[in-house]
């Protein structure tokens, strides 16, 4: 999924940076790869003339080594990604920014052959076109506003990008089916079925076309046989809330509890829910699986998100008596970016839809939050994403916590390094008796998937804190 991978970026850029501020002079002279993406980011304090003096001549030094055409063909597809590299870490830790007709970088990416078909099996170039797709889809909705409206933004701009640019059939195929499969992974179904008739319309490869119709259809399926409704429309696209009432919840007045899936705020889709929301409804709880806002559907940014979740919580108050809830116990959990999400609907005021009734309170009544990042203003990229638009500090869960807050449970790795460990626990303790700690020594920011028994022991202190705070009447058998 891509909430994986983003994530997993995001932790080996954070051990990299940290090297680079301890011994920045030692590895921008001797990078164990000098034309890798660690090179690049070593050098992203040089004005554009100095990194290309220095990328080129590490071109130059290796293209020696390149004895075959495939391998020069590696090689310079690792050259050109480096270019790209640059620009995009160069604006996420400095805010500056490369020019736009900068020649040395085009002249980069025009000497990768994007049109032959044998260079999809080089994992270089596999991971140069990757990049090189992102960057032109960033440019084009940076540029166009007009592109940024609807639903999967990031998926039609991709498909312009491909279409207008490759020529062979075949490599065009390739890259369409597996941006298609990709996008399925991370974001679910809803919106895509357009583009992959598009897709099945034009492909010549129809293995690829089926690949891509076989990923949809269980994606598919999974937005049927339960209550779906919306909470909020959004340039014309409704954000649903999917609600699941099992047998055991009360028929009126039943706690609820809002789940807000991970992602970094990229990707992500309603349905990822590792667990957890399994528990929930075994609890007696009615789940609320709530779609919000990413950058791959709606070009979004955290402030999208947020509001998103406060007119969700608005929602299931104004709504509780019709569907059978308690008005007064709306809980919310989430985990990685959800986490934050729940977080913030405790501590944050303001950053409301102006379409929302602000007479409904947005807070949560109880939160579980797992994994979450509760000091996100020192992640770089949300940074320069809110730079100018926001105060970070009003953003912060951490800086926010006070006591007398609602009831939270916050379930953390001791080892992650996405999210760190003391953020958390300075949430938690800032809060003052009104947030709990779980604390898994030696587990990292993805311990729900990777560690059965730390999941175990997540889900058994869920179980103990809904308990404890009278939201069930006895724990799971």
């Amino acid at each position: 999924m891509r909430s994986l991978t983003v994530t997993a970026i995001r932790l080996w850029l954070t051990g990299l940076v940290a090297l680079i501020l301890l011994s920045a002079p030692a590895v921008a002279a001797q990078p164990a790869d000098p034309l890798g993406r660690g090179a690049a980011f070593a050098l992203i304090a040089l004005e554009p003339a100095g990194f290309e003096r220095a990328w080129d001549e590490r071109r130059t030094a290796a293209l020696p080594t390149a004895t075959d055409p495939l391998e020069r063909a590696a090689l310079t597809a690792r050259w050109a990604q480096g270019y790209l590299d640059y620009d995009y870490f160069r604006w996420r830790e400095t805010g500056q920014v490369a020019p736009a007709d900068w020649p040395a970088r085009a002249t980069a990416i025009a000497a990768v052959d994007r049109n032959d078909p044998a260079l999809l099996a080089l994992p270089a170039h596999q991971a140069f076109m990757g990049t090189w797709i992102r960057a032109e889809v960033r440019r084009l909705l940076r540029s166009d506003p007009g592109r940024r409206v609807g639903n999967v933004v990031w998926l039609n701009t991709a498909f312009e990008v491909v279409e207008q640019t490759i020529q062979n059939p075949a490599v065009r195929d390739a890259l369409l089916g597996q941006t298609l499969l990709t996008f399925i992974d991370e974001n679910g179904a809803k919106g895509v079925q357009p583009l992959i008739e598009r897709f099945d319309h034009a492909a010549v490869d129809r293995a690829a076309v089926a690949a891509v119709w076989e990923a949809w259809r269980p994606q598919q399926a999974a937005e049927t046989g339960h209550p779906v409704e919306a909470y909020k429309a959004v340039g014309g696209v409704d954000l649903d809330v999917h609600i699941f009432r099992p047998a055991n919840a009360p028929t009126e007045r039943a706690p609820a509890i809002l789940w807000f899936h991970g992602g970094s705020g990229d990707t992500g889709a309603w349905s990822q829910c590792p667990a957890f929301c399994q528990r929930f409804r075994e609890l007696g709880l009615v789940v609320l699986q709530v779609e919000y806002r990413t950058y791959q559907r709606f070009d979004s940014t955290p402030l999208d998100a947020l509001a998103d979740a406060r007119s969700a919580v608005r929602w299931a108050r104004t709504n509780a008596a019709r569907l059978g809830l308690d008005a007064n116990r709306i809980a919310v959990a989430g985990f990685s970016t959800g986490a934050t999400l729940a977080a913030q609907t405790l501590t944050v005021d303001g950053f409301d839809d102006p379409d929302d009734d602000l007479t409904v309170r947005a807070q949560s009544d109880a939160a579980v939050m797992v994994s979450g990042c509760y000091a996100p203003e020192t992640d770089a990229y949300y940074r320069r994403v809110l730079e100018g638009s926001a105060d970070l500090a009003s953003l912060s869960p951490a800086a926010r916590a006070r006591p007398g807050l609602p009831p939270s449970l916050v379930i953390h790795g001791g080892a992650d390094r996405v999210c760190e460990f003391d953020a958390a626990e300075r949430f938690v303790t800032t809060a003052a008796g009104s947030a709990r700690l779980t604390a898994l020594p030696d587990q990292s920011h993805f311990f729900v998937f990777s560690s059965p028994p730390a999941r175990r022991e997540a889900l058994d202190a869920t179980t103990a804190f809904l308990t404890e705070v009278g939201w069930v009447d006895r724990p799971v058998p």
